[in-house]
């Protein structure tokens, strides 16, 4: 029983989630990366509608030109900017393997930054909190002896039954920091998938990008797709905020004890229902904010 209590305290003390879905969204990342490499797999992939978006960006242009002209609404000035927006699409389209490389790189370069261990580890040492005598959240190697030998919660079917309530506080939580790493491995695997879809058809995606200015809805796939790359740091961003605000809670419930769990307030403290109600609200709001991801980031690039 003593390593189930660790790794539930673990969900609730330690940074074992953050770093989990960071390690994974990196190796998501790092292996997208390949694809959108220079002269890579998107280059490619990009050629295969590069013909046909060419032919019908050709076809609504003289469709601009004829419903202008039913109108008796063709001029030199008219005419002129027509082609201006024709010649700027086709500009598009022809460096649109570089303009999406780029926009992944963008977005990957913003993933680094607040995926930076440094950085991440703010939202962990940030407190100044003490466990059992460490600094930061102790290995199991290194306490294996508190949560066995000592046996914080005691041995046998005893100390199971006289610490129900305890247990289940602490297995909701450990199901709850299941669910995050869940959701959160679901949201870059789908954003993956749709990165690499939106890559195919990006051609035919940016073929009206020269109707409506920046409203157009090639501009939009565009934006669209920098917010699909652009999710995975916002993820990051979630999980760094929920830990700030989690050390804040624990560092003020910690503080009438030194500001150090030990063996001897660990079970009056997990038993507060301050804490645990305040820890699970937390980590419910970080699994709803990354289910939200996908919205901040459109929010973030603008796309209507």
């Amino acid at each position: 029983m003593g390593k189930f209590v660790y790794n539930a305290l673990t969900a609730i003390f330690g940074s074992s989630l953050t770093e989990d879905i960071v390690s994974f969204m990196s190796l998501v990342i790092s292996g997208m990366s390949s694809f959108f490499k220079d002269g890579g797999q998107a280059t490619t992939v990009l050629a295969i509608f590069t013909g046909v978006a060419g032919s019908l960006m050709t076809i609504y242009l003289f469709m601009d030109i004829m419903d202008k002209a039913s109108k008796d609404m063709v001029t030199l000035e008219r005419l002129i900017l027509i082609f201006v927006k024709y010649l700027f699409g086709m500009i598009i389209l022809v460096y649109l393997p570089e303009i999406i490389n780029y926009l992944f790189k963008l977005a990957k370069g913003i993933y680094d930054v607040v995926g930076n261990e440094n950085v991440l580890n703010l939202s962990v040492s940030g407190a100044k909190i003490k466990y059992f005598g460490s600094d930061k959240w102790p290995d199991y190697s290194t306490v294996s002896d508190i949560f066995e030998k000592k046996s914080v919660f005691g041995k046998g079917v005893k100390s199971i039954t006289n610490n129900l309530g305890l247990l289940f506080t602490l297995m909701l939580t450990y199901l709850l920091s299941f669910g995050a790493r869940f959701a959160a491995f679901f949201i870059a695997i789908s954003n993956a998938v749709t990165l690499i879809t939106r890559t195919i058809f990006a051609p035919l995606g940016v073929v009206q990008c020269f109707d409506e200015g920046q409203r157009s809805a090639g501009i939009r796939y565009l934006k669209k797709f920098a917010a699909e790359a652009l999710t995975f740091a916002v993820i990051v961003g979630i999980l760094f905020a929920a830990g700030q605000l989690q050390n804040a809670v624990l560092a003020g419930i910690l503080k009438p004890y030194g500001g150090e769990l030990t063996t001897d307030n660990v079970q009056e403290i997990l038993g507060s229902f301050k804490m645990m109600g305040s820890i699970i609200v937390i980590q419910l709001a970080s699994l709803g904010g990354m289910m939200k991801a996908g919205q901040l980031a459109n929010d973030i690039v603008g796309t209507h």
